[in-house]
């Protein structure tokens, strides 16, 4: 049995315990090194956002790119994520894709798949927790000075009639398998590997997340980070993990923004309230975003609209620490 093979074999049996991720590291990086890259440009001038959650009540804004960016914390990032493993960090962000961005089902522009990717709102509730409420959110907004290459994961099959993503990305992927003239054991290597980055997280990441960080880790090796499709946004939204060395030489950092995400039942808003450009090193000034029809009065007689009781939301809102009585 070759090594790709035995490869293939170990990840349809994987278990995330030690032996596992021994034998796939000794596996990984050698496969690599002799595998066609399935690659696709990120050209210049694309944005990418990210977003951080603001712990609420709100008491001091994010006023640096570095407060938006990529964690230096190396020592507190004690789990595996989709493209990073433990004391290991990556810029994950999110952008949008130019030839399909008009399709209703695309979400455009990017920042609302990073929210969307971040927000616990939509997690399946927990009888711990509530799947309502309000969060606020510094969203950075980084604009690509060159072009470059990342590797992309392609989505699950299954998601190909539901998604112009996904159609799009399977489509490039399976071109790049063509004009390498890969073979059956390589094109199920990718399959099995576009399975895991299509994969629904439960908390449990360092079992869930295993392969597609370790992954990322040898991959980014020889490319500037990962494109894969938003499991959160049913693989309608575009995701980038991209190296921290990618965004300090391929990118500038051009604005921020604060914003609100509302979810009462299954109605999501989202409003900007304060935007600010780059300031060349000195801390963001934010102007304020006038939106008529955003008011904590008006987004209550909305909901209440609805069928959602006004004394409900107000509870929320208190017990969320947005607002007091």
């Amino acid at each position: 049995m070759n090594k790709l093979n035995e490869l293939n074999e170990l990840l349809k049996r994987f278990n995330f315990t030690r032996q596992d991720l021994t034998e796939f590291e000794d596996h990984i990086e050698h496969t690599l090194k002799n595998i066609p890259a399935s690659l696709m440009k990120i050209e210049k001038g694309r944005a990418i956002y990210r977003c951080r959650k603001y712990n609420l009540p709100l008491k001091s804004l994010f006023c640096f790119e570095s407060d938006l960016s990529f964690r230096t914390d190396l020592n507190n990032i004690s789990e595996f994520n989709r493209c990073n493993v433990p004391n290991t960090s990556v810029f994950y962000g999110s952008t949008y894709y130019p030839s399909i961005h008009d399709k209703p089902q695309m979400i455009d522009p990017g920042f609302i798949t990073a929210i969307l990717e971040t927000t616990k709102l939509l997690d399946p509730p927990k009888s711990s927790e509530i799947s309502e409420g309000i969060e606020i959110y510094g969203v950075g907004m980084w604009e690509a000075t060159e072009d470059f290459d990342v590797f992309i994961m392609p989505p699950n099959e299954a998601w190909k009639k539901d998604s112009e993503l996904a159609k799009k990305l399977l489509k490039i992927h399976e071109g790049n398998m063509i004009q390498a003239k890969a073979s059956d054991e390589i094109r199920e290597f990718y399959k099995i590997m576009g399975s895991e980055f299509s994969k629904y997280m439960h908390n449990k990441p360092n079992e869930e997340y295993g392969i597609s960080a370790l992954f990322s880790v040898h991959t980014v090796k020889s490319a500037s980070g990962v494109a894969y499709s938003s499991v959160k946004t049913e693989h309608n939204g575009f995701n980038l993990a991209l190296t921290p060395d990618t965004i300090d030489s391929k990118f500038n950092f051009k604005r921020a923004g604060i914003g609100e995400l509302w979810k009462f039942g299954k109605d999501i808003h989202f409003n900007f309230t304060k935007t600010a450009e780059r300031n060349q090193g000195i801390p963001l000034v934010y102007n304020k975003v006038e939106v008529p029809e955003f008011s904590v009065e008006k987004m209550i007689n909305y909901y209440k609209n609805k069928g959602i009781d006004p004394n409900h939301i107000i509870k929320i809102l208190v017990e969320c620490n947005y607002m007091k009585i």
